[in-house]
C-alpha cells in the first residue's frame, strides 16, 4: 500500500481510515504532492471493491440458507488496504507528528531535492524504496517523471547487482554501493548538471558519484 508492493512477505491489513486519517491530516496542513494523489486513487478502488464484494455477500444470503458459514461472510471485516510491515512500522513511529509523511513522498522528495523530511536519511529505508518503485507495475511509478522512474531503475539494478558480488566475500579496498549518491548522479543529470547544489551534503554525495562510488 505505502510502497507499492504487491505481495509483500509480511504485512498487516489495516482499516480505510487508518490511511485516511494520514491523508486528511496532510490535507489540512496543506500537503498535495503525486503521492497523495495515488493514495486516495488506491482508497477509491478499495471502497469500490469493498461495496461490490457487500452486495454480492447480500445478494448470496438472500439465496442461501441461514446457516453458520452466513453467520461468517455477514461479518467480513473492512480492512482491505495491505501495507508491508516495514513501511506500517515506519509510519507508525511517525503517526504523532503534527504531519505524518508517506515513505514514497520521502522518495520523491528526495530525488527532487536530496533532502529527507526529518534531517537524516537510512540509506537502507531509500534502496528499499527505490528498490520497490522500480518494479514494472508499481502503482507508484506514474508519480515520477519517466526520466527519473528510468533512472531509479538503473539505481536498484546497479544495488542488485552490488549486493550480489558482495554476497559471496568482501573484497578489500571495493567501495561500497550509496544509493545517496547514486540519486545525486541522477539529480545532478536531471537539472543538466547545474552547478548550484541543494545542500553541502548534495555536494558531498555528489563528489563521490563522481568519483566512481554509487556511479551508475
Amino acid at each position: 500500500m505505502f510502497c507499492g508492493l504487491r505481495a509483500p512477505g509480511h504485512h498487516k491489513l489495516l482499516e480505510a481510515g487508518y490511511v485516511e486519517a494520514l491523508l486528511e491530516a496532510q490535507r489540512a496542513a496543506e500537503v498535495e504532492c503525486p503521492i497523495s494523489d495515488v493514495m486516495r486513487a488506491q482508497l477509491a478502488k478499495s471502497e469500490l471493491e469493498r461495496s461490490e464484494r457487500e452486495r454480492s455477500e447480500l445478494a448470496r444470503s438472500e439465496l442461501a440458507m441461514s446457516d453458520d458459514r452466513d453467520e461468517e461472510a455477514d461479518a467480513l471485516p473492512d480492512a482491505t488496504l495491505c501495507a508491508c510491515m516495514c513501511c506500517y512500522y515506519w509510519i507508525e513511529r511517525r503517526r504523532d507528528l503534527p504531519v505524518p509523511l508517506l515513505p514514497m513522498q520521502n522518495l520523491l522528495w528526495f530525488v527532487r531535492t536530496l533532502s529527507w523530511c526529518e534531517g537524516a536519511c537510512d540509506s537502507r529505508v531509500l534502496l528499499r524504496l527505490v528498490t520497490a518503485v522500480a518494479e514494472a507495475d508499481n502503482v507508484f511509478g506514474g508519480a515520477f517523471a519517466a526520466t527519473e522512474l528510468a533512472g531509479l531503475r538503473r539505481i536498484a539494478r546497479a544495488g542488485r547487482q552490488r549486493v550480489a558480488r558482495a554476497a559471496g566475500r568482501r573484497v578489500q579496498g571495493e567501495a561500497r554501493f550509496c544509493v545517496k549518491r547514486a540519486i545525486a548522479r541522477l539529480w545532478r543529470d536531471e537539472n543538466a548538471d547545474c552547478l548550484l547544489l541543494p545542500h553541502a551534503a548534495a555536494a558531498e554525495w555528489l563528489r563521490g558519484a563522481e568519483a566512481g562510488d554509487g556511479a551508475v
